[in-house]
């Protein structure tokens, strides 16, 4: 049983898990969505994380034992909310486990998807949210459920539906979450991306920006140029989404424009239970088609490659798949 583990900065190797004591195969691994995090942290390893380490957290698998208690049997198809959680403090009870200090992420923490396996103690078994995947949903399409969720989080922040909502970002997020604010139907979407190739495949799914001040922008790029023009189209009263994680990471605001207009900066870090939950109904009930945004599907043996290739303008979502 092999797991694509990273053992250093920009190394990737294929190595036979071993099954630590008390822990057993708990999933086989049916695919695993391979997110801009995973490469980042195959560039960089973020400081915190023990190497060597499995990479990937939007998995799907096949459960190998029965969970009575979640009404699963073994030979279910199930897609993990990505992390294990204390079940105890004030942001678990209140369902924002995303913000939970004990928080233990897959693929950071504890080893992730990129393997044939996934291990778990039992006392983690206890802890692990599943969702059942229904028949008509394809594991590679189920692989979104964690991306979607994260927009899906992001969106709660606002107050109102947006008339006119700006994505800074013509990447997967960007494009998913047009798909997700245009499936109510309410929002006039615009993409802005200084990479113009790219900015042009997004038109399928927005406008390109008119210069019109927008009441909700989401930034769905990196970089504080990202932050700056969308607070620079932000519409009195509006939202800035502060949803891509940023480098450099201090930005510089308009204190008085936001006093005075009534604006709102808020933050977006991944998803709650039940954003997945939502998401993966979404999927089920055919809201949002996923499938044309699959770039190309890998094995595990291709990992360590992939992840050390610069992405394309057309690159968009990467599955390893492992069946």
């Amino acid at each position: 049983m092999n797991g694509a583990k990273l053992t250093g900065t920009g190394l990737v190797e294929l190595q036979a898990m071993e099954q630590r004591k008390g822990e057993a195969a708990f999933l086989h691994i049916l695919a695993c969505g391979v997110c801009h995090s995973d490469r980042k942290a195959f560039n960089k390893p973020p400081a915190g994380m023990q190497l060597p380490r499995v990479l990937g957290h939007e998995l799907v698998g096949e459960l190998l034992v029965d969970l009575p208690r979640c009404d699963l049997n073994a030979g279910d198809r199930v897609v993990a909310w990505p992390a294990l959680v204390c079940g105890r403090c004030g942001f678990c009870k209140s369902g924002r486990e995303n913000l939970c200090g004990d928080i233990q992420l897959f693929g950071y923490h504890l080893d992730g998807g990129f393997a044939e396996k996934f291990f778990l103690s039992p006392e983690s078994i206890t802890r692990i949210k599943l969702f059942k995947i229904a028949d008509k949903i394809s594991n590679e399409a189920a692989t979104f459920c964690e991306p979607l969720a994260c927009i899906i989080n992001a969106f709660s922040k606002l107050s109102a539906h947006p008339s006119r909502l700006l994505i800074v970002g013509g990447g997967l997020m960007g494009r998913l979450a047009a798909r997700i604010a245009q499936s109510a139907g309410r929002a006039e979407v615009f993409f802005h991306d200084v990479d113009q190739e790219r900015l042009e495949h997004a038109m399928a799914d927005g406008r390109r920006f008119d210069g019109k001040e927008c009441d909700a922008v989401l930034i769905a790029a990196s970089g504080e140029c990202a932050v700056q023009y969308g607070l620079d189209n932000l519409a009195p009263g509006g939202t800035l989404l502060l949803f891509s994680g940023q480098s450099p990471a201090l930005i510089k605001v308009d204190h008085s424009r936001i006093h005075q207009q009534e604006q709102t900066l808020t933050g977006a870090y991944g998803c709650r239970i039940a954003d997945m939950e939502m998401a993966l109904s979404m999927l089920q009930d055919e809201e949002l088609d996923v499938d044309a945004l699959i770039s190309r599907r890998v094995t595990i043996d291709e990992i360590p490659a992939e992840l050390g290739k610069t992405m394309n303008h057309d690159d968009y979502k990467v599955v390893m798949v492992n069946y």
